[in-house]
């Protein structure tokens, strides 16, 4: 009986709408919809045929025609998965084909004020189905409306209704970027705001402060920081529209290019106003060995080192975005880098850009790891918001790249705690790739159920987050959470966090020791914090708003293992020195002068340092007068033949 459904439903063309409804409104079959879903799914004769048709069921008998291109949606099952998953974790490549579905059948339309909304709103749904529409304001105070069509048919069609600027200095490009121009002929008060057009509303910093100083509890402040920070669907929309736009730009020369978002955009863990990292990739030529074909297209030659290649294309596209495309602005060329990129502001959203190009999957991968990680446990994107909040209010992260740890850093740090507790709440990321890479060839649901949550609350888990690391002994371990242990580390970098899809990279190479004592110290400070103002009170603030004040005071317990920046040992006024201490293992004493680097094996406590400092202090004269290549063998003279002291 369903294939009979299915039968009769392709053999009705796509004119005759009414006949097709009447159709399913007779059909006895329209109760067992979900087998003829299955059967759908499994025909690629079918599919082929259902390219311009989809059956919305709304109700039990009541069914709404709309034009979409399912095509790609068939061949790759996206809405079918979710429904015969239950519910399982999906794959970067199911929500890459939805979120760029829906970017390509979007328009970006500026209003003169958010009342003009419903005016845009009606030119759209006059023209076709609209599937989605939402309504924002910028902090330039521009208003725009987001539509989501039903076909990208519709959206062509759409398109031929505007034109360019009368202006011989503009440059006629077509985007689907497009401008209202303001109607005297209607007032304000005269246009209904339609119920259809979401609102995009996002608190400020003030009603965010206040909407969580009047939490009931430290576990209500996290998931009310996390709910209220984290990227909207409408900030996920804008950033594959923003890759959307790329594309369209570039497929009449490269009809197959991708330009795919990864990173925070995508893997759960992004806020609001974070940045976008997208990836652009050309058609695969090794699918060429397979085909069989006569005709040859002729090309260019590449340069022979892929680099180079990578590097003057960016410079190629980079001027096509500087000069051509509308919105993209501060365009800056970075090719030198380990991955060449361009880095861009899209002014018209406010979202800062970074575009790379390479046939080097692991950014994506590892987005995909990150993103599964968050799906397989509730507590650990909340746990991880408010550690990058507290790490950011207390100069722990930077905004501009350094010695510091990044947000990444602090993620991978979050999921490696949550991995090595008592009850290994998270599994090693290798089991999860096995799963992902058997999802993918196989076809076959994600292996690893979802974790349910656990009974303790989210304070706690952040207390034993700052204790857990307080303690840690980042000196001789490497944290692999590639297989969920620690092993030994195999170089002297301060912080050692393995790259899960590259094993031999050390995603955390740049972080100083002082930056991660600066870490140490901070999460020491952090549990005295928690002890401290756990309780709600009326007057101040309390939780993890007094957790994120910055504090100054610094800790006096620091180890053993002790740090000598020699030129600020070496200054002019004896009271200038400093001696900052260094969690890590005894018996060790490192010196740094500039970028050189000595470790004395010798055992010193705080009160040992002391006739050293003194030492080399009356040395200064010598070290100054000295050649540079001296200086260092003065200065291990003197630590060398220091008093040993104990405990």
């Amino acid at each position: 009986m369903a294939a009979a459904f299915v039968n009769k439903l392709c053999s009705v063309t796509f004119a005759k709408y009414t006949s097709l409804y009447t159709l399913c409104c007779n059909c006895h079959s329209m109760k067992k919809f979900g087998n003829t879903a299955r059967i759908i799914s499994n025909s690629n004769h079918i599919a082929e045929k259902l390219k311009y048709f989809a059956v919305i069921v709304q109700n039990r008998r009541n069914f709404i025609l709309t034009q979409l291109d399912l095509s790609d949606k068939i061949q790759n099952n996206v809405y079918l998965k979710k429904s015969a998953a239950g519910g399982s974790i999906q794959t970067y490549t199911d929500i890459y084909r939805l979120q760029n579905g829906q970017a390509h059948r979007s328009v970006l339309i500026q209003i003169p004020t958010r009342f003009d909304a419903a005016e845009a709103y009606s030119m759209c749904a006059d023209l076709a189905h609209v599937a989605k529409a939402i309504s924002f304001t910028m902090l330039s105070e521009r208003h725009y409306l987001l539509v989501e069509f039903g076909s990208t048919a519709a959206v062509n069609n759409f398109m031929e209704l505007a034109k360019h600027f009368d202006r011989s200095e503009m440059i006629p490009v077509r985007s689907r970027m497009l401008y209202l121009l303001p109607n005297s002929q209607f007032k304000h008060s005269q246009r209904p705001f339609p119920k259809q057009i979401q609102v995009e509303n996002v608190l400020s910093d003030q009603q965010l402060t206040d909407k969580i100083s009047q939490a009931k509890n430290v576990s209500q402040q996290m998931e009310i920081l996390y709910i209220e920070t984290r990227l909207t669907d409408l900030g996920t929309r804008l950033r594959y529209f923003i890759s959307s736009i790329l594309e369209d730009a570039l497929k009449g020369m490269f009809p197959l290019v991708q330009v795919e978002p990864f990173g925070s955009s995508f893997t759960g863990f992004g806020k609001n106003k974070c940045d976008l990292d997208m990836v652009l990739t050309f058609e695969d030529l090794a699918q060429n060995l397979v085909k069989k074909k006569r005709l040859m297209y002729l090309s260019k030659k590449c340069f022979s080192s892929d680099r180079m290649q990578t590097q003057r294309s960016l410079e190629t596209l980079a001027d096509i975005l500087k000069y051509f495309l509308p919105g993209c602005n501060n365009v800056q060329r970075i090719l030198q880098a380990r991955v060449p990129i361009i880095k861009f502001r899209h002014d018209i959203l406010g979202i800062d850009c970074d575009l790379s190009m390479s046939s080097n999957r692991s950014g994506i991968d590892m987005s995909e790891l990150l993103y599964v990680f968050g799906e397989l446990h509730p507590d650990l994107r909340p746990l991880v918001f408010t550690v990058r909040t507290w790490a950011r209010q207390q100069g722990i992260t930077n905004s501009t790249p350094g010695r510091w740890l990044s947000n990444f850093s602090l993620t991978l740090l979050a999921i490696f705690f949550m991995q090595r507790r008592k009850d290994a709440v998270l599994p090693p990321a290798s089991k999860i790739l096995i799963e992902l890479a058997k999802t993918k060839n196989c076809g076959t649901k994600f292996g690893i159920a979802r974790h349910p949550g656990s009974k303790e609350k989210l304070e706690d888990l952040l207390h034993e987050f700052f204790s857990f690391y307080e303690k840690f002994n980042f000196t001789d371990t490497k944290l692999s959470i590639l297989n969920a242990n620690v092993v030994k580390k195999p170089d002297f970098s301060p912080l050692y966090i393995e790259n899960c899809v590259e094993p031999e990279l050390n995603v955390s190479k740049n972080v100083s020791a002082d930056e991660l004592q600066r870490f140490v110290v901070g999460a020491r400070n952090a549990l005295w914090q928690m002890e401290c103002t756990t309780e709600r009170n009326s007057s101040g603030t309390w939780g993890i708003a007094k957790l994120f004040e910055h504090n100054e005071q610094p800790v006096p317990h620091l180890g053993s293992r002790v740090a000598f920046h020699v030129k600020k040992l070496f200054e002019s006024s004896a009271d200038k020195y400093t001696v900052q201490a260094e969690y890590a293992e005894r018996t060790k004493l490192e010196v740094q002068d500039g970028d050189e680097k000595a470790v004395v094996s010798k055992d010193f406590t705080d009160t040992g340092v002391e006739p050293v400092v003194s030492e080399l202090h009356e040395s200064r004269e010598n070290y100054t007068q000295a050649p540079k290549k001296e200086k260092r063998s003065i200065v291990l003279e003197v630590l060398v033949d220091a008093p040993v002291y104990n405990n």
